[in-house]
């Protein structure tokens, strides 16, 4: 693909001579390039826009973290570039599961720098990076090292396209050649191509690029410090397009696409407030998140929920989400000055989990904080379940509290004038009848008192006459599991029978008294009981059939 030149003339102004030197100041700063939006691996709890999340911090490493920018890969493994300006050294870092791994990617790298990482589907890292010391582009990958040419950038992004090429985005400084503008450059089967000009007259004061890989599309956000604009370039089959989305300076950014492939922009503008703008198809939404931000970065969940990692510009990690209705934000961490948060960048995995690299100056380390989404609260609903159900008199009846919501007190009513404060009661019935059984929770909170009843309307039915007369009946444990499921019975037949006969429900049976079976194959299974014996010269026989007793689920599914 040939990336062709938008011919714009940018036209500066009194302002824009001002803007120059408040350009050449960020470069020396060198702010951080917007993150690309990364999927990581599900990890099962709810929405950010639903719950906010709790962070873990890490101290990465402690004697280094300027200018992160973090990736993960396909099994949700955070992976960070950094720099030490002290050695002159571009570091990496990655997390295998285990723990922290640090590599030296590059020990000739002085001064502070840009960097920019993504990894492909294959967990190989990718990093583009500046020397602005030398004035050189660079890339490394397996730390095999390239220099892609003289060009003093000052801000510097990296993406992956569809096949897993890189393309990097940059605009150079004053000192090199060319000394301003928007270029990009592609790597294709290992060959680095001509760099393409983009918006060749802006003097970039940051960039931020994502690759809509489905639908083939290159989106950049970057800043023109002259002509006091925040603006937006896209490519088609008619080459590079631009367009402004704000007229007051943006001073660090980061764009990100939602699964449609819209794209959203996140941004401080020239007076210092966190702006998040949005394209509606006809043009952009904006709105104000926080009136403080610096060191902008953007990710956007599965869920099409944005993400925001920034710096108050009072040394505090702040993080931001959009709710339902409105924007939320949050402190991830703090310290005294100089405090942290410098140079964040954030990436999300499929659930919605934020994942932030940031510098701690005050400390002069890189941190990293992983935000777990709480699950909502489960409903607070009473249920139990009773085993054996029928039965000849006296039937001991075991009784299981299956209820939601974690209630603090319960209360069995049995049916038959007698009860239980027990979570798992064991009750016998004395006396032939047909029962209702119900259960009561309650639970005392911020809410105030909540309660819930069960009601099992005709649950137990107890036969008999002038004594125990033969009634088959049996217990099993566990009835609920993986395959292969071993599964204990227990006779609570009455009468004293001779023979008992189960059948499991899956072609096989069993004679004895408390049989063992094992569950070989997923299902949900039947049981009977027959029992037997011999009464005055008669057989005698009764069998109780229990439905749908065993589930046994398939190796991994969830244990219902």
């Amino acid at each position: 693909m040939r990336f062709l030149p938008r011919e714009e003339a940018m036209r500066g102004n009194v302002l824009g001579i001002f803007l120059i030197g408040l350009f050449l100041w960020c470069a020396m700063i060198v702010l951080p390039a917007g993150a690309v939006s990364q999927g990581i691996t599900g990890i099962g709890y709810g929405s950010a826009s639903d719950y906010g999340p709790s962070w873990k911090i890490t101290t990465v490493d402690p004697n280094a973290g300027k200018s992160t920018s973090i990736a993960v890969d396909s099994a949700g493994h955070p992976h960070i570039a950094y720099i030490d300006p002290d050695r002159g050294t571009l570091l990496y870092a990655w997390n295998d599961g285990s723990g922290w791994q640090i590599d030296t990617v590059d020990d000739d790298v002085p001064g502070d720098q840009a960097t920019a990482i993504a990894v492909e589907g294959t967990n190989r890292p990718h990093i583009a990076y500046t020397d602005m010391e030398r004035g050189l582009l660079k890339y490394a990958t397996s730390w095999d090292k390239t220099t892609l040419g003289q060009v003093t950038p000052g801000c510097v992004a990296l993406a992956l396209d569809a096949s897993g090429d890189p393309y990097i985005v940059y605009g150079p400084t004053k000192g090199g050649n060319p000394d301003h503008g928007l270029f990009i450059v592609a790597c294709h089967d290992g060959v680095w191509g001509t760099p393409d000009a983009i918006d060749p007259d802006a003097y970039c004061t940051w960039c931020s690029f994502a690759i809509d890989k489905e639908r083939k599309g290159f989106h950049i956000a970057y800043t023109d410090g002259v002509t006091c604009k925040v603006k937006y370039a896209w490519a088609d089959e008619g080459g590079w397009h631009t367009n402004v989305i704000d007229y007051n300076n943006g001073l660090s950014g980061a764009i990100a696409l939602d699964s449609a492939g819209k794209p959203h922009i996140a941004y401080v503008d020239m007076y210092g407030a966190l702006s998040y703008a949005s394209h509606e198809g006809t043009g952009w939404s904006e709105t104000t998140v926080d009136k403080k931000a610096m060191y902008v970065s953007l990710a956007i969940d599965g869920e099409d929920t944005p993400h925001i990692a920034y710096c108050d510009g009072a040394g505090t990690l702040m993080y931001a989400w959009a709710g339902d209705d409105e924007w939320e934000t949050m402190t991830v961490d703090s310290a005294v000055w100089p405090g942290l948060g410098y140079y964040c960048s954030i990436a999300t995995d499929t659930a919605g989990h934020p994942s932030i690299s940031y510098y701690d100056m005050k400390h002069d380390s890189l941190k990293y904080a992983y935000g777990t989404i709480s699950e909502p609260a489960p409903a607070f609903a009473a249920n139990f379940t009773a085993q054996p159900v029928t039965g000849q008199a006296p039937l001991t009846v075991s009784f299981t509290d299956a209820s939601t919501g974690d209630p603090t007190f319960r209360t069995y009513d049995f049916g038959d004038g007698s009860s239980s404060t027990a979570k798992n009661p064991v009750h016998t019935y004395r006396s032939p009848g047909t029962y209702t059984v119900t259960l009561t929770i309650l639970k005392s909170g911020r809410d105030g008192l909540r309660k819930d009843i069960a009601i099992r309307q005709d649950l137990v039915a107890v036969g008999g006459g002038s004594g125990p007369g033969l009634a088959a009946g049996f217990t099993a444990t566990p009835i609920r599991g993986n395959a292969p499921l071993k599964v204990s019975f227990t006779d609570t037949s009455t009468g004293n029978p001779d023979y008992r006969g189960y059948d499991f429900g899956d072609g096989t049976s069993s004679s004895a008294r408390d049989p063992l079976h094992t569950y070989l194959q997923p299902g949900t299974y039947t049981v009977k009981l027959t029992v037997m014996k011999v009464e005055r010269g008669n057989l005698v026989r009764n069998t109780t059939v229990l439905q749908d007793l065993v589930i046994v689920n398939g190796e991994g599914d969830p244990i219902y």
